[in-house]
């Protein structure tokens, strides 16, 4: 007993830290697939790049995680990717305007 009258109070609270710091890394699940590691369709993939396109805080904090040459075959890709994707929303729309001026009535899409 006479050795606890003399204990450090720090003892203490670190004794409690450590195992609240091992509680807390025990609760942490394992089965989280890591970053990147779940494929995404191509529309998900887009969803993302536009959150991105215009953000330059975005791209720096790519930078950062994958380096500069991986954000710029990222870059390449996802752009291409979206002006494909604009393209093919543009063709649509002119063969709605010519159907819906006339111009394509009685031909097929």
């Amino acid at each position: 007993m006479a050795a606890k009258q003399h204990e450090n109070p720090l003892d203490t609270l670190v004794d409690f830290c450590v195992d609240r710091l091992s509680e807390i890394v025990d609760a942490i699940p394992e089965d989280i697939p890591p970053f990147g590691s779940q494929k995404l369709t191509t529309e998900e993939q887009l969803e993302r790049y536009a959150e991105i396109r215009e953000d330059p805080q975005a791209w720096a904090k790519l930078a950062d995680a994958h380096g500069l040459r991986g954000i710029i075959e990222y870059g390449v890709k996802m752009e291409a990717l979206h002006q494909a994707r604009v393209q093919d929303h543009q063709k649509e729309a002119e063969r709605d305007a010519r159907r819906i001026s006339g111009g394509d009535i009685g031909a097929s899409a």
